[in-house]
């Protein structure tokens, strides 16, 4: 047995991860060996249901983690290549809002089809959602990827040093909690 108690179990999926037909089972398991803070990861897209929301809470999603690409659906839904995302994305933050017990938190990827718009970003969901932390992720090539997937994630991200500046500006006028991931593909 440990002595710990803070105990966290983050759950990745596609789309339908809330679907799974074992989440069930692992979310269980994950209370019964006292994990105290379960967050699920998903574009979120599915869970404008409050029906589904509040069943995921009730077997023991504490928490939700979505992404979002713009701060409006032209640049949101472009990134995505969905119409529409962005208006389901947005209802859906409003169901899982609705519920006090859970955490949610948005999370976008800098790239250059949005970082020229990313203090509106900010802004926005500051002021609309003031209790969700912001996360801000910033992808680039690693070696270990091939010459044409790397090109690939280099036409689509902005320079490392361009997002370092940014940051500390951005972090200065943002009231919610605002963190650089970096993440090597």
């Amino acid at each position: 047995t440990s002595a710990r108690t803070n105990k966290h179990l983050d759950i990745w999926g596609r789309e339908k991860v809330d679907e799974y037909d074992k989440l069930p089972d692992i979310l269980k398991l994950a209370r019964k060996s006292g994990i105290k803070k379960i967050t699920l990861w998903s574009s979120g897209l599915r869970f404008n249901d409050r029906k589904h929301v509040k069943s995921l809470i009730t077997k023991g999603v504490t928490g939700f983690e979505i992404p979002v690409y713009g701060y409006n659906h032209s640049i949101h839904d472009s990134i995505t290549r969905t119409n529409g995302a962005y208006n389901k994305l947005m209802a859906a933050l409003k169901t899982l809002m609705s519920f006090n017990e859970v955490s949610v938190n948005i999370h976008t990827i800098l790239l250059k089809q949005n970082y020229a718009t990313l203090p509106n970003l900010i802004e926005f969901f500051s002021l609309k959602y003031p209790k969700i932390n912001i996360s801000l992720w910033y992808y680039y090539p690693d070696s270990i990827l091939d010459k044409k997937s790397a090109m690939q994630y280099q036409r689509c991200c902005v320079s490392f040093s361009e997002i370092i500046k940014a940051f500390e500006t951005y972090n200065k006028n943002c009231s919610s909690g605002l963190w650089l991931i970096i993440i090597s593909v």
